[in-house]
């Protein structure tokens, strides 16, 4: 027959092996408290309740411990035995004392920790086993156990392993609950993530849309605010683009938006941004810290959309005009936008394909 082994993680591992060494500590002093007391030979009672038991108890931890570290694969069947072997000790060397089978209930507790099922139920059995080995074997304990009390340890023992099984039952039930409710919290956030990128980027261009452009302009005017900081604002838009769709048709004037998105993109500087405004329009944020390099950014970005060609409109040239307004103190980020078209209509209106610089 395979072995299915049932993993446990460490940190519970250590507090089961820690418990059982609390079992040998509490017995060492329970049973040295009670040689205080009583009315046996106190050497008879020294050698066989206390040292006999306290040494079969700590060989079973140091194998147990043993085992635990170099049998991964045996873990279960190893602290279940375990547990086992330290309820054995305990009741053939206090078999007087009332109630002593209860320790039989510690393999029960220790399954708990697996959260399995067949753990649980192995336990179950080796403990009855253990309990019917020890009466059939040990005269002592079962003259002190009536017929009565061993059914109804019998009876107990199985009632704990029902209600133990029930708690399984439920803690599985409420694991699948929580991993559904997990899951469907992955899968909202994912969608919430998707929506939010819907509404943040522009479907056409890949670039971020007309309401990313005003909340990042927000935060760059707040900023410059708080720093006295510079950064300017570049509007372009696409020359004579009504007489490209209207010639070439609204195919090919995607494609010319695209190819002047894909431009912007690979044109950018950490900390610059690129932005379809609305149409054939587009925007940038960006910062350089003298005018000649604002300058000479701004006309890198004319030429290279200069050089575009368009294989789909019969290698047709595109160009920009380009409004650049740098940053006021004081302005709102509707004003700032304000200041770069009116810069930008300059451009238009004075013949295209250029750059018009307001500040």
């Amino acid at each position: 027959m395979r072995y299915d082994p049932v993993e446990l993680p460490d940190k519970w591992v250590r507090i089961i092996l820690y418990s059982f060494r609390l079992c040998a500590v509490f017995y060492a002093a329970a049973s040295s408290l009670a040689l205080l007391f009583t009315s046996e030979d106190k050497t008879d009672f020294l050698l066989h309740i206390i040292v006999v038991p306290l040494g079969g108890l700590l060989l079973i931890v140091t194998a147990t411990e043993l085992l635990c570290r170099y049998k991964r694969e045996w873990i279960s069947y190893t602290l279940i035995g375990a547990a086992n072997g330290l309820a054995g000790i305990m009741i053939v060397a206090n078999y007087e004392v009332e109630l002593i089978v209860s320790v039989l209930l510690l393999p029960l507790l220790v399954s708990v920790f697996f959260l399995r099922q067949k753990v649980l139920l192995t336990a179950s059995a080796t403990g009855v086993l253990v309990y019917v080995a020890l009466l059939a074997a040990y005269p002592p304990l079962l003259a002190e156990q009536s017929p009565a009390e061993v059914i109804a340890l019998l009876f107990i023992y199985g009632a704990g392993t029902a209600i133990l099984a029930g708690l399984l039952n439920r803690g599985a039930e409420l694991a699948r609950q929580w991993q559904s409710a997990s899951t469907l919290n992955k899968t909202l956030a994912q969608e919430k993530q998707q929506i939010e990128h819907l509404l943040r980027v522009d479907g056409l261009s890949g670039l971020l849309n007309h309401r990313s452009f005003y909340e990042e302009a927000e935060k760059r005017l707040e900023t410059a605010r708080g720093l006295r900081g510079e950064f300017q604002l570049a509007v372009l838009d696409i020359d004579n683009f009504k007489s490209i769709n209207d010639r070439f048709g609204h195919k090919v004037g995607d494609i010319v938006i695209k190819a002047v998105a894909d431009t912007l993109r690979g044109l950018q500087e950490p900390g610059d941004m690129a932005f379809r405004y609305g149409g054939e329009e587009f925007t940038l944020l960006y910062e350089r810290p003298t005018p000649e390099t604002d300058a000479a950014f701004i006309e890198s970005v004319r030429q290279a959309v200069e050089k575009l060609t368009i294989a789909e409109a019969d290698g047709l040239q595109v160009t920009v005009s380009i409004g650049v307004q740098a940053y006021v103190p004081g302005w709102n980020k509707h004003r700032l936008f304000e200041g770069g078209d009116r810069a930008l209509y300059e451009a238009k209106r004075t013949g295209k394909n250029r750059i018009v610089r307001f500040s």
